[in-house]
């Protein structure tokens, strides 16, 4: 079987996991930040593997294969995890959308030959919406997927071709019906989470949950130090999932304000009512200029703010978060998954 060199974009640890299944004990399996990461052996298949984010692929994703070397005819197949709870014994199927297409799309464009691609089910990791799942659940998942994706791997492997699934048609007929969804996530969305994160009292200014971030969003600002969530956050959750003192929260009432206050300006006007599409649209249209021109500015008054012991206090009080169970994927180790920590020493 051709040996595989996979790239890992992966928060808290679900995407690695699958890449490794895929890989088997002789593959190289490495994450996209690690700055020898577009170093592919000529003769390996290039796998990537992606999590699903608003049902599609991350930007980081997508940039990271569009900035691959050529690849010459080089083969390569596609990865995505998304949210698997399961329900008994029944594991209902999360959706990937359009993850998997857009990067076989993006590796096509650089001159791979993408032998197929495949979503999976990995434990749910939105600790910001509900809990980590049980550790029963987070096995039960973890075994009904990784034969799925041990068969997936030796096909493609062997030289064959995984394209005409009942897995691609789920995804591609639940990717064009949440387009939209994807579209307003990617474009306003995705800039916005990370405000939604904040650490409390318990912090004890560590600075691991900036070292660790995937995409460099955490800054540690003030005296004492405390976290600091730029827009460039991709709700990966890994620093809720590893902080050592469980001091990050993400805001439910935060969120709930935002929103509202959103929605002011065109529930005024009777016609727009706060129920009307039209509203809701024009409240994205607003948040997207907001987070492309102002929000800067205003993110800074906001931490200010936050800062303060008793608005701290406030929204640590208002949100469920601070009694969910943290979850990262069991053999998921943060060294690995951030190679800047070893470097650290």
């Amino acid at each position: 079987m051709q040996r595989v060199d996979a790239r890992v974009f992966s928060g808290t640890g679900n995407s690695l996991r699958a890449a490794r299944w895929f890989a088997g004990d002789d593959g190289d399996v490495r994450m996209l930040e690690d700055p020898a990461a577009a170093t592919l052996r000529a003769d390996a298949l290039l796998l990537i593997a992606s999590p699903t984010h608003g049902f599609t692929a991350p930007w980081e994703v997508v940039r990271f294969v569009s900035a691959l070397p050529r690849g010459g005819g080089r083969r390569a197949a596609v990865l995505c995890t998304r949210a698997g709870i399961p329900l008994g014994r029944w594991h209902p199927p999360g959706l990937a959308g359009t993850a998997p297409f857009l990067i076989a799309l993006a590796l096509a464009v650089r001159g791979y030959r993408v032998r197929g691609a495949r979503s999976v089910n990995m434990p749910s990791n939105w600790m910001s919406l509900h809990p980590g799942l049980s550790p029963r659940a987070v096995k039960a998942v973890l075994e009904h997927s990784e034969p799925q994706v041990q068969r997936f791997s030796a096909v493609v492997r062997a030289g064959g071709r995984r394209w005409l699934t009942l897995n691609l048609a789920w995804e591609l007929i639940g990717g064009l019906a949440l387009a939209p969804v994807s579209l307003l996530y990617l474009l306003i969305a995705s800039r916005l989470l990370g405000l939604y994160f904040f650490s409390t009292k318990a912090c004890s200014s560590c600075g691991q949950c900036a070292l660790a971030c995937p995409v460099g969003a955490i800054t540690m600002q003030g005296q004492p130090a405390r976290p600091e969530w730029s827009t460039a956050c991709t709700s990966c959750m890994r620093c809720m999932a590893f902080c050592p003192q469980r001091a990050i929260e993400a805001s439910w009432s935060w969120g709930l304000v935002t929103t509202l206050l959103s929605l002011v300006p065109f529930a005024a006007v009777p016609w727009l009512g706060a129920a009307s599409p039209l509203a809701w649209v024009g409240a994205s249209v607003a948040s997207l200029v907001l987070s492309v021109v102002g929000l800067p500015p205003l993110t800074r008054a906001w931490w200010a703010w936050l800062g303060a012991p008793r608005v701290n206090r406030f929204f640590a009080l208002t949100t469920p978060t601070r009694w969910y169970r943290r979850f990262r994927e069991p053999s998921a180790r943060l060294r690995v998954l951030a190679p800047r920590m070893r470097k650290r020493g």
